[in-house]
């Protein structure tokens, strides 16, 4: 009677030691999600109230300090925290309004480790 060798089984899937990587992997990348998705919502919320702000038809007629009350307004409205209406350098000048958002958030991620973002948009509007 003739015996029959098998060949011997291939291991397949990851060992224990390459879960814990993966999900290591994974739990760093959500925490970084979970830092930097709100600082890039609250970039969108400024960049929506500043842009409003500017789309008023009557901006052309409003003072440097009018146009940073009604920025203002809108940061208090959506609860911005990033940056104060203070933080924005508003011009005017002949037929065009400019308002220059240049700033930094840092984040901590974990211990001595922050994650620093930077912002640096300037928006404009004609108001001819």
């Amino acid at each position: 009677m003739k015996t029959m060798k098998s060949a011997p089984s291939r291991q397949r899937g990851l060992s224990v030691t390459g879960w814990i990587l993966m999900i290591i992997t994974a739990v760093v990348f959500v925490t970084m999600g979970a830092k930097l998705v709100p600082i890039y919502l609250e970039f969108n919320t400024i960049s929506t109230a500043v842009q409003s702000v500017l789309m008023d038809p009557k901006v052309g007629l409003k003072s440097v300090n009018e146009i940073s009350a009604d920025i203002d307004k809108r940061f208090s409205i959506n609860n911005v925290d990033m940056i104060s209406y203070r933080d924005l350098v508003i011009t005017k000048d002949g037929g065009k309004v400019e308002v220059l958002a240049d700033f930094e958030v840092r984040t901590n991620f974990f211990k001595n480790v922050d994650f620093v973002v930077s912002f640096d948009r300037t928006y404009s509007q004609n108001i001819r």
